[in-house]
């Protein structure tokens, strides 16, 4: 119900930016957070009940991450200080389940701010993104999954992140970095990431299922021979490696591409579901849900990218070389994606920046220049196919989707260089609407759930 929704929004009408509420029309403003220090860039709990956001109440030039409950009336009450850093804490975003919370900090590798994770009540801090995902030459997949093309980044000395936020089923964070390609660029990455280190793998196993993931029959391929047909590891020089134990881990750094080969089956045909199983050192699963489509790629539904590379001739068994009497019926590639991942379509000139996927994670909407001022677009979640909501001389920028998905409130300056006003439209851009409606700067909506009556 529209009717329930609010908007959460920073304001500098009363002195200095504060943290607003209104009805998503723009009616009953009130005033949440009263504090002389700033605050920044508010955000929902899923339940509605609660808005978390940055201030600088800890000092200035000292941004640290608070909660305050959300009333109707206005005022500020229950306000709980989650980071206690010296330095920068900001752009916190709740996890679709509302147990997680990710934001910007700069604890880890000052000045770079990296992305963090904690738990709702500010425990178990730890760093998504570190100085080992942004190394000296980062080598990505600039086609995640179509194509086998590798693009090396020479990077700066400072990297910041930006702006994150998780996707519908909490399997991906997409934010917005500058330092990459000096330039603010969209990048994803799994929250259950290792960046900073390595992970070691001891076992692969692949198993017929169906549409759910629930086994099918007793197909199973595994590095470690569970009495069914053998599953092989390629490495670089084209050598099967099998099987893959305690004695023969396989270590993945950043993010690396495995090519998989299950020998002699008959299984692997158009619509067949699989599951792979990935097994760490330290006893850790990953499962990851794939299907046959056509023979040539896979759909990923979550977890490390598998791709389907097509039905070969002969096995080929450990040790063995592959040539082209000896390719496996089943071919697969694994990429472990320790690292972010940048989005497709973006060339260097441009800068796209404030990510956010749409309630059903089917399209992103974001900030670019690529039309030479800050306008918002939306686009596929790879980055294909963008399109052009806002078309005029000023900035438009930091837009979040309404909860059925139907409009889109963003920033505009469009009413005076000094009057930043929030403006809702549909997701076709049509009927672009002021609703905050006030002389002072108004910036930064969010969106909220569905306002529950008590």
């Amino acid at each position: 119900d529209i009717k329930k929704q609010k908007i959460a929004f920073v304001s500098e009408r009363d002195g200095n930016p504060e943290i607003y509420v209104m009805d998503w029309n723009g009616k009953n403003q009130v005033r949440i957070t009263r504090n002389k220090a700033n605050e920044f860039k508010p955000d929902w709990s899923p339940d509605g009940r609660n808005i978390i956001f940055a201030s600088e109440r800890s000092g200035p030039l000292n941004t640290d991450i608070f909660t305050v409950k959300y009333t109707p009336g206005g005022g500020e009450k229950g306000i709980e200080q989650l980071t206690d850093f010296n330095s920068t804490d900001k752009d916190p975003s709740y996890s679709p389940g509302g147990d997680k919370i990710v934001y910007v900090s700069s604890q880890e590798n000052a000045p770079n701010e990296e992305l963090f994770i904690m738990n709702k009540d500010g425990s178990d801090k730890h760093a998504l993104t570190g100085s080992s995902t942004w190394s000296r030459k980062v080598d990505v997949p600039w086609q995640i999954i179509e194509k086998d093309e590798l693009k090396t980044f020479e990077l700066g000395a400072w990297v910041y992140n930006f702006w994150p936020d998780w996707s519908p089923d909490g399997t991906r964070i997409v934010f917005h970095s500058f330092g990459v390609e000096r330039a603010n660029k969209i990048y994803f990455i799994n929250p259950d990431s290792f960046t900073v280190g390595s992970k070691t793998v001891t076992g692969i196993r692949l198993e017929s299922t169906d549409e759910k993931g629930n086994p099918k029959g007793n197909q199973v391929w595994s590095t470690q021979p569970e009495g069914h047909w053998i599953l092989g590891v390629v490495n670089e020089k084209r050598k099967i490696l099998n099987p893959v134990n305690g004695d023969k881990p396989l270590l993945v750094q950043g993010i690396t591409r495995l090519n998989l080969y299950a020998a002699d089956t008959g299984w692997f045909k158009e619509g067949q579901n699989f599951k792979v199983t990935v097994t760490y050192v330290d006893g850790k699963r990953e499962e990851i849900l794939t299907k046959i489509t056509k023979q040539k790629n896979t759909t990923i539904t979550q977890g490390t990218t598998v791709s389907w590379n097509g039905i070969g001739g002969d096995a080929v068994g450990p040790g063995e070389q592959i040539g082209p009497d000896k390719r496996p019926d089943g071919h697969f590639s694994i990429i472990f994606q320790l690292g972010a991942v940048p989005m497709k379509y973006s060339p260097p000139e441009w800068s796209d920046r404030e990510p956010s996927y749409s309630p059903r994670g089917d399209k992103i909407v974001f900030t670019s220049d690529r039309d030479g001022n800050e306008e918002i677009y939306i686009c596929n979640p790879d980055g294909s196919k963008p399109v052009r909501l806002t078309k005029n001389h000023a900035r438009d920028f930091a837009p979040s989707w309404s909860p059925d998905g139907k409009k889109i409130a963003f920033t505009t300056d469009r009413d005076g260089l000094y009057n930043e006003e929030i403006y809702i439209m549909n997701i076709d851009g049509s009927k672009q609407t002021n609703v905050s409606n006030n002389p002072a700067i108004d910036r930064y909506p969010a969106w909220s759930p569905a306002i529950k009556s008590k």
